[in-house]
């Protein structure tokens, strides 16, 4: 379908009445809005087997990219530009689907500090829509969250004023989350700048991510809970006086705290592992629910290619069936999910050359796709979404089916048409006449000679 051809009437796209104090902005950011709209609408009710995006395309020109919106942008930094952008249309044309948008996609981010002094926290909060760090040094999805939310100690020449103590004291700095979406996404850094060329370049390495994720650990009342069991060992150790009842190599700490962690420490705290039950006796975080962290992986950006160029394609979770299919372009094809740790870890992987005598050669080589880009859904969903409703202005929420279901139903149509023409049972049967035409027998020769001049070459064809 003619994506990015004809007017708007002629593509469906609803005649919102425009104000006339409607800023270009505001017309950038409303046209994006209804594009992004007919695009699910199409994906949804077309009979097509793709569709064509280059309407979608030029409307994110208002979006001003790093690079022509024709070639290779960040993933990323689409992503954090057209919520933004739908942001802006959905305040001015349905701000009743605000918070919806918020609870799906937007994670409350906690800066913290720490006074060691007087114990003074004060908060101060951010919003982002994808966790994004560094896959350099990191080997996991743990890793690199815990890079994320992590504390650091300012002392000496870099202690804080603190307003209590009123003087500048040692101070902790905190990163943690305070709101979990219903979608939360995690941004693979793999682009970074080599140093010794002064270049722009694509890391490769591996790093590992699983199908489930709980993110009890990386939120604020997390860290509380641990702050506070942390208290209580340090007052219990106190008053041990250096006594050995928790046994081990060292006699003044408890049990509970000498554990060692498979996924590292988070935050100054070491984080138990759940299957090593000879050496963990509790877990101070079982206070908190972990239906409410857990998180299911429900789709993957892959890019393959290097950081000059390269293709973009995904592998997404259908929600109803539980499969998985991977999506490149205008291929669509199922995929097993055992191959995720072939098609998206990135590292190194074996590649065998067959000669024709019979011989493979085996050689280890980087690979050049991986994951860029990893979006868990929560499993128990957030509270206070609700489904898509009617908008406050001329737009449609939930889909825009009704703005769309016209234009829809007229390509539908004339695809069906056209699948109709070009149908194979269609074509045998149109052959079979013109063959059956020009091998009548004599008594019907006043048709003979059109039909072989004409029609002779058409069968032929066939």
């Amino acid at each position: 379908m003619a994506g990015g051809e004809g007017s708007e009437e002629e593509r469906g796209v609803p005649a919102s009445p425009t104000a006339p104090e409607e800023t270009d902005a505001d017309a950038a950011a409303r046209r994006m809005l209804e594009e992004l709209q007919r695009t699910f609408v199409y994906l949804e009710t077309s009979k097509k087997r793709y569709f064509d995006p280059r309407s979608l395309v030029e409307a994110s020109n208002c979006l001003r990219l790093e690079y022509d919106v024709w070639q290779q942008n960040d993933a990323s930094e689409y992503q954090t530009k057209l919520l933004d952008m739908l942001e802006i249309g959905l305040k001015k044309h349905a701000p009743r689907q605000m918070k919806h948008l918020n609870d799906v996609f937007q994670t409350g981010i906690c800066k913290q500090k720490i006074c060691k002094e007087c114990g003074l926290k004060t908060n101060r909060e951010e919003i982002a829509v994808n966790l994004e760090g560094p896959v350099r040094g990191r080997s996991s999805l743990s890793e690199l969250i815990q890079g994320y939310c992590s504390e650091e100690l300012m002392d000496g020449d870099n202690k804080i004023e603190c307003d209590t103590c009123d003087k500048r004291t040692t101070t902790v700095l905190r990163t943690c989350i305070n709101k979990l979406p219903q979608i939360l996404t995690i941004s693979l850094k793999r682009f970074d700048l080599d140093y010794n060329t002064f270049e722009t370049v694509k890391l490769n390495s591996r790093l590992e991510f699983g199908q489930e994720l709980n993110m009890k650990r990386y939120t604020l009342k997390g860290f509380d809970v641990m702050d506070k069991h942390l208290e209580m060992l340090a007052a219990e150790g106190s008053g041990d006086e250096g006594g050995d009842e928790g046994g081990g190599d060292d006699p003044a700490t408890p049990t509970r705290m000498r554990r060692v962690s498979s996924v590292g420490s988070v935050g100054g705290f070491d984080t138990p592992n759940r299957g090593d039950t000879d050496r963990v006796e509790e877990d101070p975080l079982d206070v908190l629910p972990d239906e409410e962290y857990m998180y299911e992986l429900a789709g993957v950006l892959v890019h393959a290619g290097v950081a000059q160029g390269g293709h973009y394609y995904s592998y997404i979770k259908d929600r109803d069936e539980g499969s998985w299919f991977k999506f490149d372009d205008e291929d669509v094809s199922p995929f097993d999910l055992s191959g995720m740790e072939r098609e998206c870890f990135g590292g190194k992987v074996m590649k065998e050359t067959k000669y024709p005598n019979g011989q493979v050669h085996t050689v280890e080589q980087e690979s050049f796709a991986n994951a860029l880009m990893l979006f868990y859904e929560k499993k128990v969903k957030v509270e206070g979404i609700e489904e898509g409703g009617k908008s406050d202005g001329g737009l449609v929420e939930g889909g825009g089916l009704e703005a769309y279901s016209k234009a829809v139903d007229k390509a539908n149509d004339t695809h069906v048409r056209h699948s109709f023409l070009l149908d194979d049972e269609l074509q045998n049967f149109l052959k079979g006449l013109l063959v059956s035409k020009v091998s009548e027998p004599t008594h019907t020769r006043r048709w003979r000679t059109p039909m072989t001049r004409w029609h002779a070459p058409v069968a032929q064809d066939f």
